[in-house]
C-alpha cells in the first residue's frame, strides 16, 4: 500500500499536467478509502497528508477536497493540516505562485480557503487551530509590517468563511472574532485593516431582529467589540475622522487613512441602522433601544457624522445620512426610542454650523427640511394635562424646531446668494448619461466612499434620498417638481381605486364563504405593517414640499406647495392615517404668506377630516380660526363658513355650527341700518357665502337643507342682489327637485319678489337671476310628470309658467333665452296633459318665425334645437299614422308608361306582328323585326318579377312564335342600311335571345315530360337547348359569311351566350374561343370576304369578355387582339371592322368589374388613341372614316369606367379636348358628320360622369352644355337629337337637379306636336321626336350606361317625374297621348318608310320593364313623394320640412343657419317614424346648393344617421367618390370619414374598394392629409374609423379616455357583411406596415402618441382571422430592425390579450422573450427596457392564473442564465414581474419613484425630458425590497432556490455585469438569506464573502 502511494507521489512530482496530478491524488484517496487494515491506513494517511506541502496548487486543492471525506481524521490532525497550510502560506515563493493562479472569477485558489470551506462546520476544532496560528503569524515582530499586512490579506477569505458561520457555531466564531480584535489592539499596523475587514463583514451576517436571542446577542457583541476597538485604539494609533470637506493641502495618505477610518465607523452605523429599521415589531423595542445606545456611543465621537453623505460606488448612489433615517421613524416609535433619537438630533445640531461647507450644504439643508415634519408631529401630540417633565420636553422640541428653522433659513440664504440653483438650471439638458455619471463621480470624489448593502425598508429610503438630491450638481431640478408631484398624485389615486375595488371583491367573496375566515389574519398583519411604513415614508419625504420656499423663484415655490397640499391628503390608505398630516397643515397655515396657498390649505382640510379622529383635530383648527376671526377682522366669516360647509360633507356633526354662522349673518343683515342700505353692502361677501352654503347643503342633502328654509326665504323674499338671488333660487330648485317642498308652494312664496311681469319684459332682472329662476321653473315637471289629468289649479299655475318661460325665450341675453328653450323642451317631454301641450304648441308659428330669422353667422343655440327636437318627437309619437299618410292620396300614384294598360301593349304587339306578315319592303320589315326583338309583354313588372305559369298549348305556341321570329330576324334584319340600326340591335338581341331560349327550354322540358321523353337535369337541358340553337346559327354563319344573315347569327349567338354565361359557362367560353378563331384564322376558315363575320366576332369578343372568369387569360388575349386591330397600322383590317373593334373595347370596359385590371388597360388604350387623334388643336384636317367614328363612339362607353376608377385627370382631358378642339370645329363637323354625331352622343355621357365627379359644376352645365345641345336638338341630325336626350337622361341618373319638370314637359309637348296626325313636320323631325320621346322614357336603344345591354328601361327621368306627386296626373295623360300619337304615326299611310322603321323600333323598346338599378336607386320612388304637401298644414313636421326646402332654394345666405337647424332637428328624429319622402333628392339638393360648411356637414350627419331611408346610400356613395371627396373642403372630408362606419354596410363593394384604395390608403401613407397641422392625427382618425366599423354596439365606451383621439365617431349600427369585411381586412393588412414605431424619433423612450395609436389599431387588428394575424404579426427571435419589430411585438400582445389567437400560453411569449434578450448594443437594450412592461411584464402578470407565477419566474431565471450579455433585461423583467405581483402592497413606492413612467399627464416635452433624466429609476433598483415584500406575504416560491439561482447568475455573469447591478443582486441574496434565517431553513454552503469580493473585484 505504502509503495503504491510512494510511486504515485513520484508520478505527481514528475508530471506538470494538472489533470494527471489531480487524477493521481484521487487515486491515492481511493486506495485509502478501500483499505480495511487500520494500521496500514494510518501509515498511508500520513503519506497522503504530505501532499499538502506539494508545490503544485492543484495537488494541494485536490488533497484538501479529499480530506473531508476521510472521517478518521482526528482533532489533532486538523491542527496539523491547518498548521501545514498556514506554514506553506507564509512562504513567499508559494504566495507568488498563488498570486499568479488567481481565478478569472476573482476567487483565490488559496488552499486554506478551500480547507475552511470544507471543515468550517464539520470540524469546529479548526477555529481554535486557525486562531492560534494567525495570532502567531500576525503578531510576529521579527518580520516587516508590510509582510504581516500581506499575510492578513491572504487570510481574509478564509477568515470570512469561518466568521460567517456564526449562526451554526457561535462560540467558535466568537473565539476567532476576539482573536482578531486582540491582534488589532496589539498590532497597530493591522488596526485599520482588521477594523475595515470586520466592519465590512457585518452586512454579511444575518442582521434581522427575528433571529434567536443567542444569535442576536452574538452579533451585537461583535458590534460591541468593534465599538470598543474604535473607542480604545492602540496607544500608538490615533485615528481621526474625515470631516467630509477634504482640504487639498492635507497629505493624501493621511486623508485616505481618515476616510477609511470614517468609512469603518459609518459601516457599523449603517449596520446598526439596518437592525433598527428592520426591528419594527412591538416586541423588538429592546433591540431598537440597544441599537440606539451603540449609535449614541459612536456618534458622540463625531456628532456631525449623522449628517455625512457618503457615496456608494457599487450602487452609484449616495448613502442616506443617518439622521434622515432615524427621523423617519421618530413619530411612530415608542417614547423611549423617541427620546434617544431626539438626543442624537440635539447633539448633532449643536455641532452642525461649524461643519457646513459649500460641498455639503445642499445635503444638509435637505436633511434639515426633512427633520421639520417629524418634530411638528411630535409637538402636536402635547397636551396641557401632560406632566411637568413632558412639558419641559415639549419646550425642548419647540426650541429644537426653531433652531432647525434658523439653520434652514441661514443655509437657504447662503445658497441663494451664491446662485447655486440658477447655475444648475443653466446646465445643458442634452448631456448624456455618461457625462452625468462623470459629474456625479467627480462630486463623489469629495466625499467618503462607502459600499453598504441595505436591506428591507432601507432600500426605498436610500432611493428616496437620492431622488431628493438627484441632479448633475447634487441638487433638485425645481422646475419639474410640480409635474412630478402631480404624476405621483394621479398614480396613488389610481392605485387606491384599484385597491378599493379589490377590497369590495374580497368582501363579496367572504360573504359567499362564511366558514374558516381566520387563517389569512397573519398575512393581513404583514400587509398592515407595509401600509404603515408606506404612509410614514411618503409623508416624511414629501412634507418638505409643503413648506418649500425659494426666494428667487417665488411663483414656482408656490406651485410646488400647492401640489404638495393636493398630494398629501391622498397618501393615507385609511382615513385615520390622515391624522399625521393635520399638524403639518396647521403648521403651514401659521407660516404661509401667499393667499392662494392659504386658500388651498384651508380647502384641503375637510379632506383630512373624513375619519372621526381626524375630524376633531380639523375642527379644533377651525375653532381657533373662528376665535381669531372674532379678534381680527382680517379673516372673513364667509371664508370660515365655506370651509365648514366642505367639512360638513364629510361629517354632518358640524351642521349646528353652520346653522349658527348662517343665522349670525342673517341677524347682521336684519340689524343693518336703513341709511346704510344704499351704500356699499359691507355684508355682501358674508351673504354670498351664506347663499352658496345653503345651496350646497340643499343639493348635497335636501333633508338637512329643509332646516335652512327660513334663511333661504329671507334671501328670496327680501334680497335684491343678483348673485345672492341666483344662488338662492338654485337652492330652492334642489328642494323642489327632491320634493322636499312642492313647486306650487315654493312659487307662491317667491312670486312676490321674483314674479313681477315687468321684471321679465322690461329687462329689470339680472340675467343670472332669470337663468336660475328658469331652472326653478323646470322643477314644475314634478307636479304633473306622467299625469294626463290635472287639477285646474295646477293647470293654471303651469299655464302661467309656460307664458313666463315663453316670454323669456325672446330675452336679449342668450343665456336666458337658451335656458328658456331648455325648460320648454323639458315640459314637452314630460307633459301628458293635452291642454297644456296645446299651450306650448300654440307657440309653434312664432317659433318657426324665429327659425326663419336666425341671425347670420351665429351658432345655433343647442337648446333651441332641443325644443324643436322635442316638438317633432312629440308629434311623431302622437301621430303614428303619418308614416303611411302618403298611401291614401290618389294623385301620388307613380307614373309608368303603360300603368297596367295591357290593351296598349297588345295593340303595339298586334300592329308589329300584322305588319311583319304583310310588309314586303326590306327597310320597314327590318324595323318591325327590331321592334319585335325589343318588345316585352312584361312592361308592368319589375325586371326581377317571377314569370307566370303557362299551359302546354301556350308553351308550344310561344315556341313556334319565337322560332319563327328567330328565323325571320336572321333572314330579314338588315343592319347594312343604317349604322344606328346595328347598334340598336345589340340590346334587342339580348332581350329576344333570352326569351327565345326560355321558349325553347320550356318546349324541351314539356317534351321530356311525355312518356316517350328522356328526363334530363337542368344543366343538361340548358346545354341541349344551347347546342340546338347554336347549331342553327352556326349553319347560317358558315354557309354565307359575307351576308348580313351571318352578322345577325353572330349577334344572336353572342347575346345568348352572354345571357347564359352563369348556367352554361363552358358553352359561353367555347363560343368565345370560336370568335377568337374566326378573327385570327378567318382567311383559312372562310372563303371569300369574311369582313362581316370578323367585325361581328370582334364586337362579340368585347361583349363576352366581361363574362369570363376574372383570372381567365382569354380576357387579356381578346383585349390584345382588339387593341392591335383597332390601333395598329399593321393590322390591315377593314375600317368597318376597326369601328367594331373600338366599339367592342368601349363596351368591354363598360361591363368589366372595377376590380379587374383590364378595365383600366382598355381605358388607357382608348384614351391614348383619342388624345393622339384629337389632342392637338392644330390638327384640323381629319378625314372621315369608320375607324375614327368607332373611336368617337367608344370613348363614351368608357365614361362610366373612368368614373368608377376615379381616372379624373383622363376624363377631364377628354372633355377639354372635345370642347376645345371638336365641339365647335366647323371643319370637323362638315368633313366628318358621322364621327361628329357619334362624338356628341359620347360627350353627353362624358358630361354626366364629369358632373358626378365634381369636374364640371352644375351651373356650367346649365348655362353652357344644356343650351348647346338644346339648340341642336330635334332640328338637326338624328345623332344630335339622340345626344341631347341622352344628356338629359344621363344628368338625371347622376343626380343633376338644375333641370325642372317644366323643362321635361316642354320637350315632351313639343315631341307630341311634331308627331301628331295634323303635323306638317318633316320626316327627320318626326324621327327625332320619336327617338327623343323613347330615350326620355328610358329606352336603351343607344344608351352608354352600364345597363346598355340589360334590355331594361332607364328610369331616371321617370323617377324625377314621380318625385313630384302633384304633377304625376298631368304627365300620365301627356305620355298616353304621345304613345297614341306614335301608334298613329306607325299606322298612317302618309308616313315614310324610314319614319316607320324608327317608330317600330321605339314602340318596341319602350315596352321594356324598368331596370333593377333604377328600381334600387329609388327603391320605393313610387311610394315616396318629393315633399310633404299631402300632410295637414298644421303639422310641425311639415312646417319644418317646408322651411328646409324653401330656405335651401333661396340664394340669400342668411338662411343657411335655418337650413342647418332644420336638418339637425331631422337628424335627431327617429327616421323610422317620419312620414316617407324622397330624402335622397332633398338632401342632395340642399348639399349641392349651399357652400356653407355647417349645412353640408349636417346633411352628411342626417344621411349617415338615416342611411337606409330613400336613396341616401347612393347620395353618400357619390359624396365619397374619390374626385368629389378630394375636391371637398377639409371639414367636409373629416365629416365624411367620421360617418363612414355607419354607412359602410350600405355602400356597394366597388365604392368601398375605391374608398379604401384611393382615399384611406393615401391618408395612411401620408400622401393625402386631412389634418395638416399635426399629421399623426390622420392615422388616429383612420384606425378609429376601422375600429368603429367593426363595432356594432352603440353603447360602446371603450375609448372614453382617449380625449382628442376619440373624434366622436359613432360605431356601425349593424355587423359588417362578409364581402365588406374582406375589403377591410385587406386594407388593415396593408396598413400594418405603415403604423409607426412605439418609440420617439429623438431617443429610446416610448412615444405616448404612438402607443395610443397602436392601441387603437389593435381594436381593428383583432378582428382579423387567426391565420392573417399570425402571417402579418410574425414574431422574430432576434433583433434586426428594432423599431418595426417592437411595433409587431406590441401589436401581437395586444391582439393576444383580446382572445383572437385563442387562450394565451407561455409559448406565446417565448419568441417575445427571445427577442428581448437578443439586443446587441446599448441603444437596443434601452429600447427593449422601455417597452418591456408592455410586451412581457403586464401580459405575463395578466395571465399568471394560467401559467403560475412560480413557473414564470423560473422561466425568467433560466433565460437570464442562458443569455450571454443581456442579463440586465432579465433582471429588470424579474423585478417588474414581482412588483406587479405585489403592487397593492408597494404602489406608493413605485409611484414615488415614477416607475409607472406616467409622464404624459399635462407635461410639456421639456418636462418629460427632465423627468426622465432626473428620476431615471428602474424596478431593478428595488428588487431586494420586492423580494422582502413578496416572501413576507404568502407565496409558493422557495427562497433558497432563488438564492441559488441569483448566486449562480452573479458568479457566471460577474465579468459582464455593471457594478450597480452586481450590488443589487448581492443585496437581494442577503435579503433572502435573512428571510431564510428567520424561517430556519438556510442550509446552503454559499460563501457570501467570496460573492462580496466578486462584486467589489477584490
Amino acid at each position: 500500500m505504502e509503495n503504491k502511494i510512494k510511486s504515485i507521489k513520484l508520478k505527481i512530482e514528475e508530471s506538470n499536467h494538472f489533470q494527471i496530478q489531480r487524477e493521481s491524488v484521487l487515486l491515492i484517496h481511493q486506495l485509502l478509502l478501500n483499505e480495511k487494515s487500520q494500521q496500514i491506513f494510518d501509515s498511508s494517511l500520513n503519506l497522503f497528508l504530505q501532499l499538502i506541502y506539494s508545490p503544485f496548487v492543484h495537488v494541494i486543492e485536490t488533497t484538501i477536497e479529499c480530506v473531508k471525506s476521510i472521517v478518521s481524521i482526528d482533532k489533532s490532525m486538523v491542527g496539523v493540516i491547518v498548521k501545514a497550510i498556514i506554514g506553506l502560506s507564509i512562504d513567499i515563493e508559494y504566495m507568488s505562485k498563488i498570486i499568479k493562479e488567481i481565478n478569472i472569477k476573482g476567487n483565490s485558489v488559496f488552499p486554506l480557503n478551500t480547507l475552511t470551506k470544507q471543515f468550517s462546520v464539520s470540524k469546529p476544532e479548526i477555529y481554535g487551530s486557525v486562531s492560534e496560528e494567525i495570532e502567531i503569524l500576525l503578531l510576529d515582530s521579527n518580520i516587516p509590517a508590510s509582510l504581516r499586512d500581506q499575510r492578513f490579506e491572504f487570510l481574509k477569505p478564509s477568515l470570512s468563511n469561518l466568521l460567517l458561520n456564526s449562526n451554526e457555531l457561535p462560540m467558535e466564531t466568537s473565539l476567532l472574532h476576539n482573536t482578531l480584535i486582540r491582534i488589532a489592539h496589539d498590532a497597530p499596523n493591522l488596526y485599520q485593516p482588521i477594523l475595515s475587514f470586520l466592519s465590512s463583514l457585518l452586512f454579511l451576517y444575518s442582521n434581522n431582529g427575528n433571529i434567536s436571542q443567542q444569535q442576536y446577542r452574538q452579533k451585537i457583541q461583535f458590534v460591541r467589540d468593534l465599538i470598543d476597538l474604535i473607542r480604545f485604539p492602540p496607544s500608538s494609533h490615533s485615528p481621526t475622522f474625515s470631516n467630509n470637506n477634504n482640504n487639498n493641502n492635507n497629505n493624501n495618505n493621511n486623508r485616505e487613512s481618515k476616510n477609511e477610518f470614517t468609512s469603518s465607523i459609518l459601516s457599523i452605523l449603517y449596520y446598526l441602522l439596518n437592525i433598527f429599521v428592520d426591528s419594527k415589531e412591538s416586541n423588538q423595542v429592546s433591540i431598537r433601544n440597544n441599537v440606539l445606545v451603540y449609535l449614541q456611543e459612536l456618534i458622540l465621537l463625531e456628532p456631525c457624522i449623522v449628517w455625512y453623505q457618503s457615496y456608494n460606488t457599487g450602487l452609484k448612489h449616495y448613502n442616506t445620512p443617518i439622521i434622515v433615517v432615524l427621523l423617519l421613524f421618530l413619530p411612530s416609535s415608542v417614547t423611549s426610542i423617541q427620546q434617544k433619537i431626539l438626543e442624537l438630533l440635539q447633539i448633532s445640531i449643536d455641532y452642525l454650523p461649524i461643519k457646513i461647507t459649500d460641498n455639503n450644504q445642499y445635503s444638509i439643508i435637505t436633511s434639515l427640511r426633512l427633520s421639520v415634519s417629524p418634530l411638528i408631529r411630535m409637538i402636536s401630540t402635547f397636551n396641557s394635562s401632560n406632566s411637568q417633565q413632558q412639558q419641559q420636553q415639549h419646550e425642548v422640541l419647540k426650541k429644537l424646531l426653531k433652531d432647525i428653522e434658523t439653520l434652514i433659513s441661514t443655509i437657504s440664504l447662503k445658497i441663494d446668494n451664491k446662485q447655486y440653483i440658477n447655475q444648475s438650471n443653466k446646465e445643458d439638458d442634452d448631456n448624456d448619461y455618461d457625462e452625468d455619471e462623470r459629474n456625479l463621480n467627480k462630486s463623489s470624489d469629495k466625499m467618503i466612499s462607502l459600499d453598504t448593502f441595505l436591506l428591507d425598508n432601507f432600500i426605498p429610503i436610500n432611493l428616496a434620498w437620492n431622488l431628493l438630491i438627484s441632479n448633475r450638481n447634487g441638487e433638485l431640478v425645481y422646475s419639474v417638481l410640480p409635474t412630478w408631484l402631480n404624476i405621483l398624485n394621479s398614480n396613488i389615486k389610481l392605485n387606491h381605486d384599484n385597491l378599493h375595488e379589490k377590497e369590495k371583491l374580497e368582501k363579496k367573496n367572504q360573504k359567499k364563504q362564511s366558514s374558516q375566515q381566520q387563517q389569512p389574519q397573519p398575512q393581513q398583519q404583514k400587509l398592515n405593517n407595509s401600509v404603515d411604513f408606506s404612509n410614514e415614508f411618503l409623508i416624511y419625504f414629501l412634507s418638505p414640499f409643503l413648506l418649500f420656499k425659494h426666494n428667487q423663484q417665488d411663483q414656482l415655490a408656490s406651485e410646488i406647495r400647492i401640489e404638495a397640499i393636493h398630494l398629501l391628503p391622498v397618501i393615507p390608505r385609511q382615513s385615520i392615517e390622515s391624522i399625521s398630516i393635520i399638524p403639518l397643515f396647521f403648521y403651514a397655515i401659521q407660516r404661509e404668506e401667499k393667499s392662494e396657498v392659504i386658500l388651498e390649505l384651508f380647502e384641503t382640510l375637510p379632506e383630512l377630516a373624513k375619519n372621526k379622529d381626524c375630524f376633531a383635530s380639523v375642527l379644533k383648527i377651525l375653532s381657533n380660526l373662528d376665535q381669531q376671526k372674532k379678534k381680527e377682522s382680517s379673516i372673513l366669516p364667509s371664508f370660515i363658513l365655506r370651509i365648514y360647509c366642505k367639512l360638513w360633507k364629510s361629517n354632518s356633526l358640524v351642521f349646528p355650527k353652520i346653522e349658527e354662522l348662517i343665522y349670525s349673518v342673517i341677524q347682521q343683515v336684519q340689524q343693518q341700518k336703513e341709511e346704510e342700505t344704499n351704500k356699499f353692502d359691507q355684508l355682501f361677501e358674508d351673504k354670498l357665502s351664506t347663499a352658496q352654503t345653503i345651496k350646497d347643503i340643499c343639493e348635497f342633502d335636501p333633508d338637512q337643507g329643509q332646516e335652512l328654509i327660513q334663511p333661504l326665504s329671507q334671501f328670496l323674499c327680501k334680497e335684491s342682489n343678483p348673485s345672492i338671488l341666483s344662488l338662492s333660487c338654485e337652492a330652492l330648485s334642489s328642494l323642489c327637485k327632491y320634493e322636499i317642498i312642492s313647486f306650487t308652494s315654493a312659487w307662491n312664496v317667491i312670486k312676490k319678489n321674483l314674479g313681477h311681469e315687468e321684471g321679465f319684459e322690461n329687462d329689470r332682472r339680472s340675467p343670472i337671476v332669470l337663468v336660475s329662476l328658469l331652472e326653478f321653473f323646470s322643477n314644475g315637471i314634478n307636479d304633473f310628470n306622467g299625469q294626463a289629468s290635472l287639477e285646474q289649479k295646477t293647470i293654471d299655475v303651469i299655464t302661467d309658467i309656460i307664458k313666463r318661460v315663453w316670454n323669456l325665450s325672446s330675452h336679449q341675453d342668450s343665456n336666458v333665452s337658451s335656458k328658456a328653450y331648455y325648460v320648454l323642451a323639458k315640459y314637452i317631454q314630460a307633459l301628458e296633459n293635452q291642454e297644456l301641450l296645446e299651450k306650448i304648441q300654440s307657440k309653434i308659428p312664432a317659433l318657426l318665425e324665429r327659425l326663419g330669422n336666425l341671425p347670420k353667422n351665429t351658432p345655433i343655440d343647442p337648446n333651441f334645437t332641443l325644443l324643436l327636437d322635442s316638438l317633432l318627437e312629440n308629434e311623431l309619437k302622437e301621430k303614428r299614422s303619418l308614416k303611411t299618410a302618403h298611401q291614401n292620396i290618389k294623385q301620388t300614384k307613380s307614373v309608368s308608361i303603360f300603368n297596367n294598360n295591357n290593351n296598349k301593349l297588345l295593340k303595339i304587339m298586334s300592329l308589329l306582328e300584322d305588319e311583319l306578315d304583310e310588309e314586303s319592303r326590306t327597310g320597314i320589315k327590318s324595323g318591325i323585326i327590331l321592334g319585335l326583338l325589343w318588345f316585352s309583354s312584361d312592361s308592368n313588372k319589375d325586371a326581377s318579377s317571377e314569370p307566370k305559369k303557362e299551359t302546354k298549348k301556350e308553351i308550344l305556341m310561344n315556341f313556334k312564335f319565337n322560332k319563327g321570329l328567330l328565323n325571320d330576324s336572321i333572314e330579314f334584319l338588315d343592319n347594312s342600311r343604317d349604322l344606328l340600326t346595328k347598334v340598336m340591335s345589340l340590346g334587342a338581341w339580348g332581350r329576344f335571345m333570352n326569351e327565345c331560349f326560355n321558349a325553347y327550354e320550356k318546349n324541351d322540358i314539356m317534351r321530356q315530360s311525355l312518356p316517350s321523353g328522356t328526363k334530363l337535369t337542368a344543366k343538361e337541358t340548358h346545354e341541349k337547348v344551347f347546342d340546338e340553337i347554336q347549331e342553327q346559327l352556326l349553319e347560317t354563319i358558315t354557309g354565307n359569311p359575307s351576308s348580313v344573315q351571318a352578322e345577325n347569327s353572330i349577334f344572336a349567338l353572342v347575346m345568348m351566350s352572354r345571357n347564359l354565361s352563369r348556367v352554361c359557362y363552358s358553352k359561353m367560353e367555347s363560343v368565345f374561343n370560336q370568335l377568337l378563331k374566326w378573327v385570327t384564322e378567318s382567311k383559312t376558315i372562310f372563303s371569300g370576304n369574311a369582313d362581316i363575320v370578323v367585325g361581328a366576332s370582334y364586337l362579340g369578343l368585347g361583349i363576352l369578355a366581361p363574362c369570363l372568369l376574372a383570372d381567365s387569360t382569354l380576357v387579356k388575349d381578346a383585349i390584345s387582339s382588339l387593341e392591335f386591330s383597332a390601333t395598329s397600322s399593321e393590322s390591315n383590317v377593314d375600317a368597318n371592322v376597326k369601328f367594331n373593334c373600338y366599339l367592342a373595347l368601349g363596351i368591354c370596359s363598360n361591363q368589366l368589374l372595377a376590380t379587374q385590371l383590364e378595365k383600366k388597360r382598355i381605358n388607357l388604350i382608348l384614351y391614348n388613341a383619342f388624345i393622339e387623334q384629337f389632342g392637338n388643336p392644330k390638327s384640323t384636317n381629319i378625314n372621315e372614316s369608320m375607324a375614327i367614328s368607332g373611336l368617337c363612339f367608344a370613348i363614351g362607353y368608357c365614361s362610366s369606367s373612368f368614373e368608377e376608377l376615379s381616372m379624373t385627370d383622363n376624363l377631364l382631358k377628354i372633355n377639354e379636348t372635345i370642347e376645345k378642339n371638336l365641339l365647335h370645329n366647323q371643319q370637323f363637323i362638315n368633313d366628318c358628320p358621322l364621327s361628329y354625331g357619334l362624338l356628341l352622343i359620347s360627350h353627353s355621357s362624358i358630361v354626366g360622369s364629369c358632373f358626378k365627379l365634381n369636374l364640371l359644376p352644375a351651373a356650367e352645365i346649365k348655362s353652357k352644355v344644356v343650351p348647346f345641345y338644346q339648340n341642336i336638338g330635334n332640328k338637326s341630325s338624328i345623332y344630335q337629337c339622340i345626344a341631347f336626350n341622352n344628356l338629359i337622361q344621363t344628368l338625371f341618373r347622376q343626380g343633376y337637379t338644375e333641370l325642372d319638370l317644366q323643362f321635361i314637359q316642354s320637350i315632351l309637348m313639343a315631341n307630341k306636336t311634331v308627331i301628331s296626325e295634323n303635323s306638317n313636320s318633316s320626316s327627320l323631325e318626326k324621327i327625332n321626336s320619336v327617338l327623343s320621346t323613347s330615350i326620355l322614357l328610358g329606352s336603351p336603344i343607344l344608351s352608354q350606361s352600364t345597363s346598355c345591354l340589360d334590355s331594361t328601361l332607364e328610369g331616371s327621368v321617370l323617377d324625377f317625374i314621380n318625385s313630384q306627386p302633384s304633377s304625376r296626373k298631368d304627365f300620365k295623360q301627356l305620355l298616353d297621348e304621345i304613345i297614341d300619337a306614335m301608334t298613329q304615326l306607325f299606322e298612317s299611310a302618309n308616313t315614310d318608310s324610314k319614319t316607320i322603321r324608327y317608330t317600330a323600333i321605339c314602340l318596341g323598346s319602350i315596352t321594356l320593364p324598368i331596370g333593377k338599378k333604377s328600381m334600387s336607386a329609388s327603391s320605393t320612388v313610387s311610394q315616396e313623394p318629393e315633399n310633404y304637401d299631402h300632410l295637414p298644414n298644421e303639422l310641425f313636421i311639415k312646417s319644418i320640412f317646408n322651411y328646409l326646402v324653401s330656405s335651401s332654394s333661396l340664394p340669400n345666405k342668411s338662411s343657411e343657419e335655418t337650413i342647418e337647424c332644420c336638418i339637425r332637428v331631422f337628424s335627431k328624429a327617429d327616421g323610422a317614424k317620419m312620414p316617407l319622402v324622397n330624402w335622397g333628392s332633398v338632401i342632395k339638393r340642399v348639399y349641392n346648393q349651399t357652400e356653407n360648411i355647417k349645412v353640408k356637414k349636417q346633411c352628411i350627419e342626417f344621411a349617415a344617421e338615416n342611411i337606409t331611408l330613400s336613396s341616401l346610400s347612393i347620395v353618400v356613395s357619390e359624396w365619397l367618390s374619390v374626385s368629389q371627396f378630394k375636391n371637398s373642403n377639409t371639414s367636409i372630408q373629416k365629416k365624411l370619414l367620421k360617418v363612414l362606419p355607419r354607412v359602410l354596410n350600405q355602400l356597394t363593394p366597388t365604392r368601398i374598394n375605391s374608398i379604401f384604395d384611393d382615399i384611406l390608403l393615401n391618408i395612411s401613407n401620408q400622401t393625402f392629409k386631412i389634418y395638416k397641422d399635426y399629421p399623426p392625427t390622420n392615422l388616429f382618425l383612420l384606425w378609429k374609423i376601422l375600429s368603429r366599423s367593426f363595432n356594432s354596439n352603440t353603447n360602446d365606451s371603450s375609448d372614453q379616455d382617449e380625449d382628442e383621439y376619440n373624434f366622436n365617431i359613432k360605431p356601425s349600427k349593424e355587423p359588417m357583411s362578409n364581402e365588406t369585411k374582406e375589403i377591410v381586412f385587406r386594407f388593415i393588412v396593408i396598413n400594418i406596415k405603415l403604423l409607426p414605431s412605439p418609440y420617439n424619433y429623438e431617443n429610446e423612450l416610448l412615444s405616448s402618441e404612438n402607443i395610443k395609436l397602436l392601441n387603437i389599431a389593435s381594436e381593428s387588428l383583432h378582428h382579423l382571422p387567426k391565420e392573417r394575424i399570425q402571417a402579418n404579426l410574425p414574431l422574430l427571435s432576434g433583433i434586426n430592425d428594432i423599431d418595426n419589430e417592437a411595433k409587431i411585438q406590441y401589436l401581437y400582445v395586444l391582439v393576444l390579450s383580446k382572445g383572437s389567437l385563442g387562450k394565451p400560453s407561455l409559448s406565446n411569449f417565448y419568441k417575445i422573450k427571445s427577442w428581448c434578450f437578443s439586443s446587441t448594443d446599448a441603444t437596443q437594450q434601452s429600447k427593449v427596457l422601455s417597452i418591456l412592461p408592455l410586451i412581457l411584464t403586464k401580459p405575463l402578470i395578466d395571465n399568471q392564473s394560467q401559467f403560475g407565477f412560480d413557473v414564470i419566474l423560473n422561466d425568467i431565471f433560466d433565460s437570464i442564465s442562458l443569455t450571454s450579455k443581456q442579463h440586465i433585461i432579465g433582471l429588470e423583467l424579474l423585478s417588474q414581474l414581482i412588483s406587479n405581483q405585489i403592487n397593492l402592497n408597494i404602489f406608493e413606492f413605485n409611484s414615488f419613484f415614477n416607475l409607472y413612467n406616467n409622464v404624459d399627464i399635462n407635461t410639456t416635452q421639456e418636462e418629460k425630458d427632465s423627468l426622465n433624466i432626473i428620476y431615471n429609476f428602474r424596478y431593478l433598483e428595488l428588487l431586494p425590497f420586492y423580494f422582502k415584500v413578496l416572501f413576507n406575504n404568502s407565496t409558493q416560491l422557495d427562497s433558497q432556490d432563488i438564492i441559488n439561482k441569483l448566486s449562480t447568475i452573479l458568479q457566471n455573469k460577474c465579468s459582464c455585469m455593471d457594478t450597480k447591478v452586481k450590488s443589487i443582486v448581492f443585496s437581494s441574496i442577503l435579503t433572502l438569506k435573512q428571510l431564510n434565517n428567520q424561517q430556519q431553513k438556510d442550509n446552503s454552503q454559499l460563501s457570501l464573502f467570496n460573492l462580496y469580493k466578486l462584486i467589489n473585484n477584490k
